[in-house]
C-alpha cells in the first residue's frame, strides 16, 4: 500500500535572514507566523465540546472509544520527568507519541507550572546558568512583540531569524564567542502526527540513545498553552532547543545513525528529503512515524482532538477519562447489554 506523505514540516535549512521575515520555499510565499502582537500574545485557546467531536464521527465504534479510555487510564499519571522510553514497542502499536506527550505535558504543567523537558547535556553557550532560568527566558522572549535578543539574568545573547516552514520557525541564538544553538518554535498543528510534541520526543530519545547524525537535544517546552487564574487556557510558545549544525560540521564517528535508530524501533521518516539534511545530519525530525500509521490515522486524529480539547478546557487527564466513561455508560444504556 502506498503511503501518502504527511504535510511538509519545518525545514532547518540555514538560509540568510529574510527581510520582513518572509521566506520562499515549496509552499510558496510564507509570511512569518511568529510576528508578535499583543493580541496574539494573550490569545485564548479555542476548544470544541467533546460530545460534539464524538457525535461528528459516528463511524468510530464504542469498542474503539473503550480502548482509548483504557489507554488514558493506563497513562494518566505520566509526566515529563518520568524516565520512560515512550518509543519502546512503538512499532507494534498505534503511533501514540503525540497523546503520551500531551498527557505528560499537561500533568507537568499542573504540577510544576511548566511543561519543560530537559536533556542530559547543557550547551556550552549556557554553561553555569540554571536550565529552568534559560527555559523561562526563552519562553518569555518568544512572547515578545519582536524577537531580537535573549536575556538570561545579566547575560545577553543574540537571536537571528533563520527560516520558516509549515509548522514552525527556526532561530539561531549565539553569544560574543560565536557559540550557537538552534531554537525551533512551533506555530501550528497540521495533524496529530506532525506537531512539536512528537518532534521534541524524537529529539530527546534519539540523543539519549546515542544517535550521532541528528542535532543534540538540549531542552524544550512541550505544550502550547497555559492556564490563567480564571482557569482559561491561553496560547503559549512551544519550542525545541538543539545543537546548531555549522556549515563545516559533519558527524564524527557515526556509530549510530538515525536510519539505524528508525529501523530499531520499526519507524521511518516520511519527510527524509534533501532540504532536511545538512552536512549528513538530519536536522528536521518532523514526519517520523511507522508504516501502518495511515491505517490508524483517521481514528487517532479524533482521539487526539478529544484529548487535546478536554485538557485545554481544564478537565485534566482524569476529566477526559471520566468523559469517556460516562459516554460509554450512556451508550450501553441506550443500546442494551449487547451493544
Amino acid at each position: 500500500m502506498q503511503i501518502s506523505p504527511i504535510i511538509q514540516n519545518c525545514h532547518i535549512n540555514l538560509a540568510p535572514i529574510r527581510k520582513n521575515n518572509i521566506s520562499f520555499g515549496k509552499m510558496g510565499l510564507i509570511k512569518d507566523v511568529f510576528q508578535k502582537t499583543p493580541e496574539v500574545k494573550e490569545r485564548r485557546c479555542k476548544t470544541t465540546r467533546l460530545q460534539w467531536i464524538v457525535d461528528s464521527h459516528p463511524g468510530i465504534s464504542r469498542e474503539t472509544h473503550l480502548e482509548e479510555a483504557k489507554f488514558i487510564k493506563k497513562h494518566k499519571d505520566l509526566t515529563l520527568d518520568d524516565e520512560v522510553n515512550l518509543f519502546e514497542g512503538i512499532g507494534s502499536r498505534e503511533f501514540d507519541i503525540n497523546k503520551l506527550m500531551l498527557i505528560a505535558a499537561d500533568n507537568s504543567l499542573r504540577q510544576k507550572g511548566n511543561a519543560y523537558i530537559f536533556g542530559e547535556e547543557t550547551p556550552k553557550i549556557f554553561k553555569g546558568l540554571d536550565k529552568k532560568d534559560v527555559a523561562d527566558s526563552i519562553t518569555k522572549m518568544l512572547q515578545q512583540d519582536e524577537v531580537k535578543e535573549l536575556r538570561v539574568g545579566k547575560k545577553k545573547f543574540y537571536v537571528n531569524w533563520i527560516d520558516s516552514g509549515a509548522v514552525g520557525g527556526v532561530y539561531r541564538i549565539s553569544d560574543i564567542l560565536g557559540r550557537s544553538v538552534a531554537l525551533k518554535q512551533y506555530g501550528s498543528e497540521w495533524n496529530s502526527y506532525n506537531n512539536g510534541r512528537v518532534e521534541i520526543a524524537c529529539s530527546k530519545q534519539m540523543t539519549k540513545d546515542g544517535v550521532t547524525d541528528v542535532p543534540k537535544f538540549y531542552m524544550g517546552n512541550a505544550i502550547d498553552y497555559k492556564f490563567k487564574e480564571n482557569g482559561r487556557a491561553y496560547k503559549a510558545p512551544m519550542w525545541l532547543l538543539t545543537e546548531y549544525i555549522k556549515d563545516n560540521q559533519y558527524p564524527k564517528n557515526n556509530t549510530k545513525s538515525y536510519t539505524s535508530w528508525l529501523k530499531e524501533y520499526g519507524l521511518h521518516h516520511e519527510d527524509d528529503i534533501g532540504s532536511n539534511i545538512k552536512n549528513d545530519y538530519l536536522v528536521d525530525l518532523g514526519g517520523i512515524c511507522h508504516y501502518r500509521h495511515n491505517v490508524d490515522r483517521a481514528t487517532s486524529d479524533v482521539q487526539y482532538e478529544i484529548l487535546k480539547n478536554g485538557l485545554q478546557q481544564g478537565m485534566g487527564v482524569e476529566g477526559v477519562f471520566n468523559f469517556y466513561k460516562n459516554y460509554l455508560l450512556k451508550s450501553i444504556n441506550r443500546q442494551g447489554d449487547n451493544a
